[in-house]
């Protein structure tokens, strides 16, 4: 994604997984094949063909990697067919149980990191949390994504982060390019023969039953993340007899508004974190009116931007830049989709409040630098969510009335209301109602959210709840979005729940985290 990532480029980033291990090649990996999968004629959908897993296998490791071959459209007996990568990783010598988990990345359009890098990430999380050396562990990247052929990707928006704009006049620009780029890959991928409505939560669950059956496998686990928790909504409420039990983080269930919560999040966790800090007698004395200073600070700087120079990675050469308050925001968003450092945020927020020009650039120059990477998010993927299932049922007027409650840190709400303009350009209509009612179940459900995530909050896992009879939400303190990756009392919760998952899981190492 850009190197300034808008409120939207924000929401649909990739959750991240720690560091890479060093890789062994298990020369037998490659004549593994997923079990009951069968070779079938072309014309028989679905079916799942083996094929050498195309990453290396660490020692003590097995996987069985496979291509699941679905209908593009569902409703079409002349549907072209669409190819979706599945890994199926396993530590034989741990494993304690034969009810797999498969995991549903989020974005929406973000990949499931299968490629020959990014799976180096899922070896290392399987070796470090105990749940997944128990099971095996499935990753299927959702159709139009990552590996999956075709993809929906957009490079051509890809481009439009170009350059280093600030300010309304940017955001203008941001906007014409944006729109322009987004019909040249609209009009690519309808050229490509590509059925761009058929990219969707009900669709993607199908997929998921499609693999079970080719594969196998009568019930399995469901780990989603994010907007994969979505899919996993879906799955639940079509396929019921297909899970065993559901590990959600960052939840978003069917009938909580997206679109809304993108303009009032991150306002919301901030005076969250002032209101948590003044509640500490130690904390409010160390930083008394810490909301009002940081909203003083961020007004000063839209006013009047401070001129800093950073290196640009994606010209490898230093530049000026105007540093405004809203990239502040920038800084601290991206912030709150991890765990580690929201711990110290009020002394992060008194820091920023206070600090000088070197300390500004530090933290934005660090922020350019963690952003700076290749984009995997399949832009096609996202507006055909988007468009169908969140903008179409909201009133524009409605969400611009709750941005304008934090207009302080939507200085940018044009690029964040950006898919109102472009949703009417794709060829998305919006789902039915049913889609987005809540979803009833007994099924054993794990609900675990970051007290400081702005995208999907508590609230959302709340909402879920109240129609999920059987299921365990726990709030992570000091965490933000996609807790699992960076909590290790998250992955014991999720470990004592998969064990039994009729029970509520203990989780005393919560006290632990206040």
């Amino acid at each position: 994604m850009p190197c300034e990532m808008s409120a939207l480029e924000n929401v649909m980033r990739r959750r991240g997984l720690p560091g890479a291990m060093m890789r062994v090649l298990a020369a037998s990996a490659g004549f593994l094949v997923i079990m009951a999968a069968t070779i079938a004629g072309a014309a028989d959908l679905p079916r799942l063909e083996r094929t050498h897993c195309w990453f290396d296998i660490p020692a003590g490791h097995e996987a069985q990697c496979a291509y699941l071959y679905v209908a593009e459209d569902r409703d079409d007996a002349g549907s072209a067919e669409i190819r979706l990568p599945v890994a199926r990783l396993k530590t034989p010598d741990q494993k304690a149980a034969d009810d797999p988990v498969l995991f549903i990345n989020g974005g929406p359009g973000g990949d499931a990191g299968l490629d020959a890098n990014a799976i180096e990430n899922w070896w290392w999380y399987v070796d470090n949390n105990a749940w997944m050396r128990k099971r095996d562990f499935i990753l299927m990247d959702v159709r139009g994504t990552g590996l999956a052929a075709p993809t929906l990707n957009c490079p051509e928006m890809e481009r439009t982060t170009a350059g280093g704009d600030s300010g309304a006049s940017g955001f203008a620009g941001w906007i014409d390019r944006m729109l322009r780029n987004s019909d040249t890959c609209r009009d690519r991928l309808i050229a490509n023969g590509r059925h761009i409505a058929a990219y969707n939560s009900k669709s993607a669950a199908e997929d998921i039953v499609d693999f079970m059956s080719a594969a196998g496998i009568g019930s399995m686990n469901i780990y989603g993340a994010s907007y994969g928790t979505r899919i996993a909504f879906s799955l639940l409420r079509d396929h019921p007899q297909r899970v065993r039990s559901l590990v959600l983080e960052s939840v978003l269930p069917p009938n909580a508004d997206l679109v809304i919560q993108q303009q009032v999040g991150f306002g919301q966790v901030i005076s969250h974190i002032a209101a948590n800090c003044a509640a500490d007698a130690n904390c409010n004395a160390r930083y008394p009116d810490l909301e009002v200073r940081f909203r003083s600070r961020i007004e000063d700087l839209n006013r009047s931007p401070v001129n800093i120079e950073i290196f640009n990675p994606a010209s490898r050469s230093k530049q000026s830049y105007p540093l405004i308050g809203v990239d502040i925001v920038d800084v601290l968003f991206d912030l709150m989709y991890g765990s580690e450092s929201l711990r110290f945020m009020p002394t992060l927020l008194d820091g920023l409040s206070r600090g000088n020009e070197a300390t500004l650039q530090s933290w934005f120059q660090a922020y350019r630098l963690r952003t700076s990477g290749p984009d995997t998010t399949s832009e096609g993927v996202y507006y055909a969510f988007a468009c169908a299932e969140q903008v179409a049922h909201v009133d524009m007027k409605v969400a611009a009335a709750a941005a304008a409650r934090y207009a302080l840190y939507n200085d940018d709400a044009v690029v964040g209301f950006s898919d109102y303009l472009i949703c009417p350009r794709w060829p998305v209509s919006a789902v039915d109602e049913s889609e987005l009612q809540a979803v009833i179940s007994d099924k054993p459900v794990l609900l675990l959210s970051g007290e400081y995530d702005p995208v999907t909050p508590v609230a959302f896992a709340d909402k879920a709840a109240e129609t999920l009879s059987h299921s365990y939400h726990f709030v992570l303190p000091n965490a933000g979005h996609s807790p699992l990756s960076h909590s290790l009392c998250a992955n014991e919760i999720a470990e004592a729940f998969l064990d039994d998952p009729t029970q509520r899981p203990p989780a005393a190492c919560l006290d632990k985290l206040n």
